[in-house]
């Protein structure tokens, strides 16, 4: 028997790790001095709230989808639920509790970085699985900005390897 996928617990999901992410932005820029750094996790903060907000505009929808995906032997499910179970920006975990006092921007920034290409493989997951006419152009809009962010914070970490 074919398991379902129930759209509204995959979307929530996707909304805990942006929740989650503008969480982690916020409270890791309160912990950095430099201006440059606390602008730049301030606009993620900000980016990610956005991202919340598409996701939770697709829930409104999900009632017009009694399955989300057909799952015949739970891999999409099981792997979906991996990558939530696993995420930094759905733990319990706040930035300071990630970081001690010698930790550096660069130290943040890895650790967002890592977070970052979690939800780009969650997002993937559910683009790969959502049936046709549910959002897929939006997941993918959000999926090319998360993209962005990895782009962001991977050329702030080499700047500050430079200095």
């Amino acid at each position: 028997m074919a398991n379902t996928f129930n759209a509204e617990e995959v979307l929530e999901i996707a909304c805990q790790i942006e929740r989650n992410a503008t969480l982690f932005y916020r409270e890791a820029a309160k912990l950095v001095m430099m201006a440059e750094s606390k602008e730049l996790l301030l606009q993620l903060a900000d980016m990610e709230e956005g991202h919340e907000s598409v996701f939770e505009e697709m829930k409104e929808r999900t009632d017009e989808f009694d399955d989300f995906l057909s799952d015949p032997d739970s891999t999409a499910a099981s792997y979906l639920k991996a990558i939530a179970a696993n995420h930094v920006f759905v733990s319990d975990q706040k930035p300071e509790d990630l970081f001690h006092e010698n930790s550096t921007v660069r130290d943040i920034l890895r650790a967002a970085l890592s977070a970052e290409f979690a939800s780009i493989a969650y997002f993937q997951g559910i683009l790969d699985n959502m049936p046709a006419g549910f959002g897929r152009d939006k997941i993918k809009e959000v999926i090319m900005e998360e993209q962005e962010h990895v782009v962001i914070i991977n050329k702030k970490i080499i700047a500050y390897a430079s200095r």
